[in-house]
């Protein structure tokens, strides 16, 4: 069987969600409230209204014009936290308590 680019450009994107063991085998993570990036890009998009970046992410000015009352940060540590989290900027620190803390603050 062969494939072309777009079929493991496909397969790819839908592995971001998967979790792997030790082996490298996928999980069955049948959680249905466990945060994933194709949860947390959509959310994103239903509170920013923009979709425009990597594959469906929000930019960074939609993203920083929005106000979320009751963060416990500034919005752009956020933002940073997005980067990270969808993978632009490998070397910044890892905050998935602000992904988490977004997500869950905006989800309806």
């Amino acid at each position: 069987m062969k494939f072309t680019k777009n079929d493991i450009a496909k397969i790819t994107q839908s592995m971001d969600d998967c979790t792997f063991d030790e082996n490298g085998f996928i999980i069955d993570d049948t959680e249905e409230e466990k945060l994933t990036k194709t949860k947390f890009k959509k959310l994103l998009g239903d509170v920013t209204g923009c979709i425009v970046q990597h594959d469906g992410w929000c930019c960074n000015s939609c993203f920083h014009s929005i106000d979320i009352e009751g963060l416990k940060e500034d919005i752009h540590e956020y933002w940073l936290a997005v980067l990270k989290y969808r993978g632009d900027y490998p070397d910044l620190p890892d905050r998935m308590d602000l992904i988490e803390e977004f997500y869950e603050k905006n989800r309806k």
